[in-house]
């Protein structure tokens, strides 16, 4: 099946695409980290002119974002998918993926514009009918007419600004905000239907759904850090008023802190204390303080390495400092397929390997006694020679170097 190719835009299309994620009310539907990520794209795609769709590897979109963890921006960007914001194509660990974003069905048709409250309130300044609705009255004089007035647009005739009650904010134009559309007296009021607001969605529905899946991956993150009876230790955060973040922040500490277990988090839970001493308080410092570390790491990798060095074998031996530190899982794809492209770094050694390098440390040791006082590295003739008699007696000389096969040839020559 062939990729979808990237869809051409006007001109200031991410302008408006911005615009169409406030007046659609977006941000109650998906949540702010859903916009967010759908912003970031769409001004990626403005900044490259429209010529070509966005491309990011993980980490760094999850840092020009904010996201914490990988679960944050995955569970952003599969909401934007599912309801036809988002075009993405998975990368791997050398290929970024490819993004674009897109308007839903539903929203196509919705006009650009304004979406603040300057249209509802148009008639505090011009008491006559707005000229969109084709009634302006002659010889209009505002001075004579009612300083309350503003339009109906759908008529075109003028009702009191007292009256008048705007559909999304909940408020009246002359400030008094209300519950359901009704005056201080309990009376209704009629409404200004503004072609610039789409119809209210229902947010208690999606702050629920919302709740629902942010526990999820609250238990997600529990689980990675060890907590056997997940279901309960939920409750009991939801007993105390705590939040998912809250306990994702707890786990991510736990999941990075070796003096930490499943248990350890469990008890902050129920106590709101760590039952060691030294456990950072805030998850975000701690980040923070991890990614500094991890920097630091590729540093030392980068200027320690041996002139010559290729940037991939820097890479892959970043990860393997990294793993050292505890701190693999902020290595980036390209540290990754490095890696995993070395088999020497990857791969333990076998036991061959191992018996190899033993017969090469004794035939030194041999020559260094028989020479005493001359210095012999592994490279003298002497040595190579021990070494590859050995290795050719031990049925291994597979492993043979080319000084140590040249050492057999010399010996057969003569």
């Amino acid at each position: 099946m062939s990729r979808p190719t990237y869809p051409s835009r006007p001109k200031y299309f991410a302008h408006r695409f911005v615009r169409l994620l406030a007046k659609s009310g977006a941000a109650n539907d998906l949540g702010p980290e859903v916009c967010w990520l759908l912003t970031v794209i769409v001004m990626t795609e403005d900044a490259k002119r429209y010529d070509a769709p966005v491309t990011f590897f993980n980490e760094p979109l999850m840092a020009v974002c904010g996201f914490g963890g990988r679960s944050r921006l995955s569970t952003a960007r599969q909401r934007a998918i599912d309801t036809g914001w988002l075009f993405y194509a998975a990368g791997s660990k050398t290929r970024a993926g490819i993004y674009w974003v897109e308007v839903p069905k539903k929203y196509a048709a919705l006009k650009d514009g304004c979406c603040d409250d300057s249209d509802a309130a148009v008639g505090l300044f011009e008491p006559a009918c707005r000229p969109d609705s084709g009634q302006q009255k002659p010889n209009h004089d505002p001075v004579k007419n009612d300083a309350n007035a503003v339009c109906r647009p759908e008529t075109g005739h003028q009702i009191n600004r007292r009256d008048a009650f705007h559909p999304e904010t909940g408020r009246h134009l002359d400030g008094i905000r209300t519950e359901s559309g009704r005056h201080p007296d309990g009376k209704s009021t009629p409404f200004i239907p503004t072609s610039n607001y789409p119809s209210p969605s229902p947010s208690a529905e999606t702050t629920t759904t919302d709740q629902v899946e942010s526990w999820e991956e609250a238990k997600m993150a529990a689980t990675s850090a060890g907590v056997g009876q997940v279901n309960s230790m939920i409750e009991k955060a939801r007993q105390r008023g705590l939040s998912p973040l809250d306990v994702i922040e707890a786990a991510y500490i736990v999941a990075h802190t070796p003096a930490l277990d499943g248990g350890a988090l469990f008890a902050w839970v129920r106590t709101g204390d760590w039952p060691v001493e030294g456990v950072p308080d805030d998850a975000a410092e701690f980040r923070m303080h991890r990614e500094s570390q991890a920097e630091s790491i590729r540093e030392k990798a980068r200027t320690h390495a041996p002139l010559g060095t290729t940037d991939q074998a820097i890479a892959a031996a970043t990860l393997k400092r990294l793993r050292a530190a505890g701190l693999d899982d902020l290595a980036t794809e390209r540290e990754r397929a490095a890696f995993e492209a070395d088999d020497r770094l990857r791969e333990p050694p076998s036991e061959s390997s191992i018996h190899v390098d033993s017969i090469r440390r004794r035939a030194l040791i041999q020559v260094r006694e028989s020479r005493r006082g001359e210095r012999i590295t592994q490279d003298h003739p002497e040595v190579a020679a021990l070494s590859a008699k050995e290795l050719v007696a031990a049925k291994l000389d597979r492993f043979l170097t080319e000084q140590e096969r040249a050492s057999i040839t010399l010996s057969q020559a003569s």
